[in-house]
């Protein structure tokens, strides 16, 4: 009786740390989404959007390196748009850097499957070194042990990958289940605002040209006046 006692007692405790971790991290996620948010209504600039995403991203997700890759109009490569290391390292990002959808496979299988993948380090030490897809995938950092590649989606299109790297053994800083959905709300609020963001761009740009049209056009009359007079 007394050991039966015994193994309800450490279930109830169990449980009842899982309920604590579930709502931290879901209380975190609020708080996350409420400040990305924020950013989203304070300014429509693309690269101002990335910079501060990637950043709380990294932070809030305990990593070392935090980068966004966007796909191209193509949608045959990826461009690396931000990306932001919570440690001082002595590394350079290659921000604004076009990839090849052929040259890093394991992003274009997150974005064809929809699916997050983890990387380890023996999956890290099997790509060639000096290549695209091992640059893209840990900034260029040899100390990064393991990855999270994060397709960023909204209304079932994908507009590029999320991708987390960390120095710190897998044991030691893992990529659990709540870390993973965590992750996956940050990526696709992100996608969300990168999408609103281009479109109110194109309005904007649409805009300034309808507006410059019917400019030349008076200007065109004015003329055209003044040569009849």
């Amino acid at each position: 009786a007394f050991r039966a006692l015994g193994g309800l007692f450490i279930l109830i405790t169990l449980f009842c740390v899982y309920v604590l971790h579930t709502r931290i991290t879901f209380g975190k996620l609020r708080v996350l989404l409420v400040e990305m948010s924020s950013i989203i209504a304070s300014t429509v600039e693309l690269n101002v959007l990335l910079s501060s995403f990637a950043s709380r991203i990294a932070h809030a997700s305990s990593v070392t390196l935090c980068q966004i890759a966007l796909l191209t109009e193509s949608d045959l490569a990826l461009k690396l748009r931000s990306s932001h290391a919570v440690r001082k390292v002595g590394w350079k990002p290659q921000i604004g850097k076009t990839y090849p959808l052929g040259s890093v496979p394991t992003c274009r299988q997150v974005i064809q499957t929809l699916q997050p993948l983890v990387l380890h380090r023996r999956d890290l030490r099997r790509l060639p070194k000096g290549e695209d897809s091992l640059e893209l995938l840990t900034g260029g950092l040899e100390e990064i042990r393991s990855v999270l590649v994060m397709p960023m989606v909204t209304k079932d299109r994908v507009m590029g990958v999320l991708i987390l790297g960390e120095i710190r053994g897998f044991k030691r800083s893992r990529f659990t289940s709540s870390k993973m959905v965590l992750t996956q709300a940050l990526a696709k609020q992100a996608a969300t605002a990168i999408d609103h963001a281009r479109l109110l761009i194109e309005v904007i740009e649409k805009s300034e040209a309808i507006r410059e049209a019917h400019f030349d056009s008076i200007k065109a009359l004015a003329e055209a006046l003044e040569t009849k007079d």
